[in-house]
């Protein structure tokens, strides 16, 4: 029963923590944060954070940039998001651009600010080949000319039946 048993530890297959680090509710962090792993904040981060994945709770606010591979937003974020996969909860309230590979908006949630998808690792650097523009250029599109008419053709081609 407590004897030579299998041992679990709280890491994943790649030997990663599954248990995120955790800035609790009324705790106030002034500086950047970096972590290989998952963190989750429910009080206020002003300063950039760079991690695995990011859990933003509902009373949670960051202001400052934010770079991860996952990142879901229930709280509030004023600053730059960069993720390959962003999930923005009914309660989220962003101000800023949100650059990623997928998007997820749930109905109700707030967002001031750009999308822009990531290239996804285009061997181009990110290049239109057709359009020329690249991942984080607008495509521009030059209408073309309206084609003149036809010209008119009367019936039996006669202009004195035209007069008539």
């Amino acid at each position: 029963m407590f004897g030579k048993g299998h041992k679990r530890s709280p890491t994943s297959e790649g030997g990663q923590a599954n248990v995120p680090s955790i800035i609790g509710a009324g705790m106030v962090i002034h500086g950047d944060f970096k972590s290989g792993g998952a963190l989750h904040v429910d009080g206020t981060v002003q300063g950039d954070i760079h991690v695995q994945s990011l859990t933003v709770g509902k009373e949670a606010t960051i202001r400052g940039e934010i770079s991860a591979e996952q990142v879901k937003v229930h709280g509030t974020v004023a600053g730059c998001i960069r993720a390959r996969e962003v999930v923005l909860a009914a309660s989220a309230k962003v101000q800023g651009d949100v650059h990623h590979d997928v998007l997820s908006i749930e109905a109700g949630a707030t967002l001031e600010g750009h999308c822009r998808r990531r290239d996804g690792g285009k061997p181009d650097g990110g290049r239109d080949a057709a359009s020329g523009a690249g991942a984080n250029e607008p495509v521009r599109l030059t209408p073309k000319a309206p084609a003149e008419p036809p010209p008119l053709a009367l019936a039996g081609g006669s202009r004195a039946a035209a007069k008539a």
